[in-house]
């Protein structure tokens, strides 16, 4: 509960403006903002929170209803895309997290299969394997990193994002094992 309050009043509050569209990023430029926010703080809440903080960009949270943010977490935008969080401590034997995830508008220039590999490279994950479709592709992988924390890594592409077409990074700890206090504070 307290972590919720945390990840609610930490991150600035909504504008009445209508939300701008995504600034077009290259994969390094979206691939830099993920690992920063995502990958790097997990599976802390207060770390992703700091990180959002040190990116120096303007983040407004997304409104959503008390069901939509329950089952996807809470999000927030800011001229480079989306950020969603979730984490339910209550719920972390049923289903696992923290996730994360960054939505951002891809170029004309952007390749699924091309970014798949650089995923892949990046953190250093097995073979991924393809779970979307003709439309939408999308790869998973599953891993473990080196202090055993068992996680799942999606790219999927051709997502509508705000201003355009885009891509999603997304990562969850998938142990449904509770955080210890020290994971969730540091």
């Amino acid at each position: 509960m307290i972590l919720a309050a945390l990840l609610s009043a930490a991150i600035a509050q909504p504008d009445a403006a209508p939300a701008p569209a995504f600034e077009t990023r290259t994969f390094e430029q979206a691939w830099q903002t993920f690992e920063s926010i995502c990958v790097t703080p997990l599976p802390s809440p207060q770390r992703f929170v700091d990180a959002m903080h040190a990116t120096g960009l303007r983040w407004r949270k997304v409104d959503k209803t008390p069901a939509q943010i329950f089952g996807l977490g809470n999000s927030w935008r800011s001229t480079i895309g989306e950020i969603t969080y979730r984490y339910r401590p209550e719920l972390q034997h049923l289903l696992a997290g923290p996730a994360c995830h960054l939505e951002f508008r891809t170029g004309e220039h952007y390749a699924h299969a091309e970014a798949a590999d650089a995923v892949q490279r990046r953190i250093a994950l097995p073979p991924g394997r393809d779970t979307g479709n003709r439309r939408e592709p999308q790869t998973r992988w599953e891993t473990r990193f080196a202090g055993g924390m068992a996680v799942r890594v999606f790219l999927t592409s051709n997502v509508a994002v705000a201003g355009g077409s885009g891509a999603r990074l997304s990562i969850s700890r998938r142990d449904t094992t509770p955080l210890r206090r020290e994971d969730r504070a540091r």
